[in-house]
């Protein structure tokens, strides 16, 4: 990765990393390794990749084990002020995940395959985990270009621009407040306890990063 990295940022190539965890004790390491990476080459954003090959890898973990391990590497990148985004399809996101919108105000790398040579439409996306549209959507698989194998994708105009405007990187108040009927609802299906973990990470986060009383404007 560094190699290439090194080749592409030379020639003013826009890069930007994503790793892939297996919810192990070295996901915290490739984490890490990222974040080293995007440093040494001025990388502006990092991606999680959700998603799971059952070949290579077993079982696929489900929401139980996926949103608490996504939620801590999320903050991990958070912690040295990188953008951060996830890179998922549509099923994978819902067996995973539960279809969980908590995690709606990261951008979205969405992964989802034609048959033919056509570009993504963009406003044909269906929304799932409340995303209402994603920023990049992978839509050919291993694909032959100038003799590299590579995946095709497309982006919206702001991927190529920093951060895209009213897209928190953070969750906020309101946020946490509007994911509360969600919580109601994803208790009665026996998994309550998940998101309340979460829901009690985001609040920490807030708490903590609110200013002294005095502070706050009136």
């Amino acid at each position: 990765a560094r190699m290439q990295l090194a080749q592409f940022t030379q020639v003013g190539i826009h890069c930007e990393l994503y790793y892939y965890p297996l919810y192990d004790d070295g996901d915290a390491s490739r984490v890490s390794r990222a974040i080293r990476l995007a440093e040494e080459f001025g990388i502006p954003r990092i991606w999680d990749d959700v998603e799971w090959n059952t070949t290579l890898h077993g079982p696929e973990p489900g929401p139980d084990i996926v949103i608490p391990a996504l939620n801590a590497r999320l903050w991990q990148v958070h912690a040295v002020g990188s953008l951060v985004g996830i890179y998922t399809g549509r099923g994978f996101w819902e067996r995973m995940t539960g279809n969980a919108p908590l995690f709606a105000a990261y951008p979205l790398w969405y992964a989802h395959y034609y048959l033919d040579d056509r570009i993504p439409d963009f406003e044909m996306f269906t929304p799932f985990g409340e995303w209402e549209r994603p920023l990049v959507w992978q839509y050919q698989g291993t694909t032959t270009v100038a003799g590299f194998s590579v995946d095709l994708n497309a982006a919206e105009s702001v991927f190529w621009g920093g951060p895209e405007p009213g897209l928190p990187e953070r969750p906020t108040d309101l946020q946490i407040a509007e994911s509360a009927a969600w919580l109601v609802a994803r208790w009665t299906s026996g998994q309550g306890h998940l998101v309340e973990q979460y829901h009690r990470d985001r609040l920490a986060w807030t708490l903590a990063n609110l200013p002294p009383f005095e502070e706050i404007p009136q």
